[in-house]
């Protein structure tokens, strides 16, 4: 016996529009909940000092500030901020330098 989706129900990727979808690779944590993940940076060849530069230049300026970093293969930078005065997330992907 075979199943198949109802078409209503089948998921639209990329390719079957005929696009290319940009491949953003694996990531790798790097902070969570405030907290850097040390093993996780010393996983991909980067420093503590590395990790406070590319805040810094975003205009971040405390690592508690972030609920969530993640590096991505490609070389990218996913960052999500906790909004101190009303707790919600202002999430964006950042070019590494």
């Amino acid at each position: 016996m075979s199943v198949l989706k109802k078409s209503e129900y089948d998921t639209i990727r990329a390719q079957d529009l005929k696009i290319a979808a940009d491949h953003k690779g694996v990531m790798i944590e790097l902070i969570i909940d405030g907290k850097v993940l040390q093993k996780h940076l010393k996983t991909i060849g980067k420093s503590t000092q590395w990790l406070q530069k590319q805040l810094s230049i975003r205009n971040i300026n405390r690592v508690s500030d972030v609920i969530f970093a993640g590096y991505f293969s490609n070389g990218e930078l996913y960052v999500s901020l906790r909004n101190q005065t009303s707790m919600s997330t202002h999430s964006q992907f950042m070019s590494s330098i």
